[in-house]
């Protein structure tokens, strides 16, 4: 596995591993790594949230959608359910720029990990707690 993408899942789990204490789960095939890109996916009974890095772009991302019969459905289409976490966010609770700022002085080697937390926390409770209706808010 390539270095950069270890250090990507490994800090990942570090800010994250307590939704599996919320009630989430990582699923055998949730954290996958190839030569492209690296993916930790947390999935509940309705819930998915899986954060990426792309190699290439050199990108951090989070995006969140529905679980349905246990597996991630997609679904990019306007009002659909899955989405990146900040459209997600100004879809369903109506906040344009739900944007949380990280101190500059942080030594993170992935800090949009600690910004999708501080924005999960503060805006994602449907989502947090696996709600059933979590996407049905969204427009």
């Amino acid at each position: 596995m390539n270095e950069k993408l270890s250090r990507f899942i490994a800090a990942t789990r570090a800010e994250f591993d307590y939704l599996i204490d919320e009630g989430l789960e990582i699923p055998e095939k949730g954290i996958v790594a190839n030569s492209l890109y690296g993916v930790v996916g947390y999935f509940g009974k309705n819930v998915c949230i899986s954060f990426s890095y792309n190699l290439r772009e050199r990108c951090t991302d989070c995006y969140v959608g529905k679980v349905i019969n246990g597996e991630k459905r997609v679904n990019r289409k306007k009002g659909g359910y899955w989405a990146p976490l900040l459209a997600y966010i100004r879809e369903s609770r109506g906040i344009s720029n739900p944007i949380l700022k990280i101190e500059r002085s942080t030594k993170l080697e992935f800090p949009e990990l600690r910004q999708f937390k501080m924005i999960l926390n503060e805006y994602g409770e449907m989502l947090l707690k696996d709600k059933d209706d979590a996407f049905t808010s969204v427009s």
